[in-house]
């Protein structure tokens, strides 16, 4: 009896499994090569029972770390219908960021994980809410050179197993499939693609939220407009994603920042369009444009931890962030990039600024180290240098080459450069750079000045 059974169940489990390879394997994860190949199975089970699937997977799915894709599809091939996709949360995990990159702490193992930019933006939407499969339709509809959908949505179901394997995230609710899938937002808070055209180029900048797309119409002014669905897919994409610990920024796939607050979602994505903004032998200065009222302009910096958007009132919000600077001809041609500096309206109000040459233009480092009341006073252009080399975007991401540092340098040469305290920027900038454009501001205006410094 004993060598009838297990002579059997020896039989019959090397006929399932397919030792002697009569039955090749289906290629491919569609639902109906899947059911073929369980039916082809179960037909030569033999004495055994298919415990799994069962007829219904909702019991017992969200028992699993994660199911496998094909486990997922096959599941909803028996059953004939579409099941809940999963919905996963982070469990003893803490994640660390440097700069753009993003690393993660498994507590129970003690192990450190690195994922790269494609998989910090699976990690990032899937703690967000979103269920596997529309984490791909994110990455699909972000990405400017789309991959095979099939091929996408095999990588983030594989990611996210893995994950859940080792521990780092586990299911918890499920929700039903929906036709357009993403998280569970309010009426009022559907994202929206909006189209943003900026330094010569047009971008579709998909927008978490209203609050979010307040603030950067606010910042970006007439720059951005309303982008018909169909146009988005023709045009590079950037993403301002909502997420549990703020707001991420991502370029196509490539995560840029996230756990930024409200306030700090328009000064990242300017920095982000400063640096695409760099083309061959064009850098681009991280620093404020100033368009005097007399046709001049003024490339103000900040000297060590000054921060600049407290001029902009006092200059009567003339002032915009990066300026773009050609240097390949004999003459040095300056292109204000008219990004908001802080305040929200640097971009709606220097519009005007653009397609100008201005007459003259004046470097000032604005400084806290130097004597705050002080008047203006000449900078030598080696120290003048050395504060522009850390705003300096250069071609390729990277710091300026030799040959563009002495092109800057010759530049510099021939430009007029101050220094100046903060205080005395705040309170008399204004006037100081009116009549160095020959403008002659008014006698009231110059005596409230003079009271101000005085007080």
């Amino acid at each position: 009896v004993e060598e009838r059974i297990k002579g059997e169940l020896v039989r019959d489990m090397l006929e399932l499994v397919d030792v002697a390879g009569a039955h090749p394997p289906a290629e491919g994860l569609d639902a109906a090569t899947l059911l073929a190949e369980a039916r082809a199975e179960e037909s030569r089970a033999g004495g055994f029972q298919r415990l799994l699937p069962a007829n219904a997977p909702e019991h017992y799915l969200p028992c699993f770390s994660l199911p496998s894709l094909a486990d997922f599809t096959l599941a909803e091939a028996l059953v004939g219908r579409a099941l809940p996709r999963p919905r996963l949360m982070r469990r003893r995990v803490a994640e660390l960021h440097e700069e753009d990159h993003l690393a993660l702490y498994a507590a129970d193992s003690g192990r450190l994980y690195r994922p790269n930019d494609a998989a910090a933006l699976i990690w990032l939407l899937a703690t967000e809410g979103l269920d596997p499969d529309a984490i791909a339709e994110a990455l699909q509809a972000a990405s400017s050179e789309p991959a095979e959908p099939m091929a996408l949505r095999r990588q983030v179901w594989e990611t996210l197993g893995e994950w859940c394997r080792d521990g780092l995230l586990c299911q918890g609710a499920v929700t039903a499939r929906r036709e357009t899938a993403g998280p569970e937002v309010a009426a009022d808070d559907v994202p929206v693609t909006l189209r943003l055209d900026h330094g010569g180029r047009d971008w579709a900048l998909r927008v978490a939220d209203t609050a979010v797309e307040r603030r950067l119409r606010r910042g970006f002014g007439s720059r951005l407009a309303t982008l018909a669905p169909e146009e988005a897919g023709q045009l590079p994409s950037l993403s301002v994603l909502a997420a549990p610990a703020g707001y991420a920024l991502a370029e196509g796939g490539r995560l840029v920042a996230n756990g930024l607050t409200l306030a700090e979602v328009v000064p990242a994505l300017s920095s982000l369009l400063l640096r695409l903004a760099v083309r061959p032998g064009q850098p681009v200065l991280d620093l404020a444009w100033w368009q005097a009222p007399g046709g001049g302009a003024v490339l103000l910096v900040g000297e060590e931890a000054t921060r600049l958007e407290a001029l902009a009132d006092a200059l009567e919000g003339r002032l915009c962030r990066g300026v773009r600077v050609s240097l390949g001809g004999e003459a040095v041609s300056l292109e204000p990039l008219g990004l908001p500096l802080g305040t929200g309206r640097g971009a709606a109000l220097c519009d005007e600024a653009f397609g100008q040459s201005p007459r003259e233009v004046d470097l000032m480092v604005v400084g806290g180290t130097f004597d705050e009341l002080a008047p203006p006073a000449p900078l030598a252009r080696l120290d003048a240098l050395q504060v522009l080399l850390p705003c300096c975007h250069a071609d390729g991401g990277g710091v300026p080459k030799v040959d563009l540092m002495a092109r800057l340098d010759a530049w510099l040469e021939g430009l007029p450069r101050h220094r100046v305290g903060a205080v005395f920027a705040a309170q008399q900038l204004s006037g100081w750079l009116a009549d160095e454009a020959g403008a002659h501001p008014q006698a009231d205006d110059a005596s409230t000045d003079q009271a101000s410094v005085d007080a």
